[in-house]
């Protein structure tokens, strides 16, 4: 933006030294911007990568701590889902995969564009996909934890009513 502004300026003077040195300065400041963009591009991907790593981390944690169709011994209540429930989660689960793996293939893909702007722009394009499988992840995640907390509460033998009742116990 601001090298199109430099462009327009420098058309509008006369004297050629100080027109090639306007257009000049426009040029640097451009290569410097497609720098900086190229430097946050890759900022971003590590970030992404570790965010994607830790939710891999924590999907595989809990799909470990999902039963086999029982209560474990000490007779505690455990994550307990229907089938269609673990049947979206590892959808989304593989979804997530796909979009990263894909993401990933962008950017090495990238690594070979010699025009900075072609290679900013798919750079962006993974970096949109890798976001969309970081949420997947945390949908698959939140799914999880909305089974546990309902399978904690109906472990406990509290309904909702039961908890309405309780808290109110709790204020008088």
């Amino acid at each position: 933006e601001e090298t199109e502004l430099r462009s327009e300026e420098a058309s509008t003077i006369d004297d050629t030294y100080f027109k090639e040195k306007a257009l000049q300065e426009g040029e640097e400041l451009e290569e410097v911007a497609e720098t900086k963009q190229m430097e946050d591009t890759e900022g971003q991907a590590v970030i992404n990568k570790y965010e994607f790593e830790r939710n891999q981390s924590q999907l595989a944690r809990i799909s470990d701590a999902l039963p086999t169709g029982q209560a474990d011994r000490q007779g505690s209540a455990s994550l307990s889902m229907k089938s269609e429930e673990i049947a979206y989660v590892q959808e989304l689960e593989t979804e997530a995969q796909t979009l990263f793996n894909e993401a990933w293939n962008i950017r090495e893909n990238a690594n070979s564009i010699e025009d900075s702007e072609t290679k900013i722009v798919e750079l962006q394009k993974a970096n949109d996909m890798e976001i969309m499988a970081i949420e997947k992840q945390q949908e698959a995640i939140d799914t999880y934890e909305q089974a546990s907390t309902s399978s904690s509460l109906l472990a406990s033998g509290e309904t909702k009513g039961e908890i309405g009742r309780a808290s109110c116990r709790e204020r008088v």
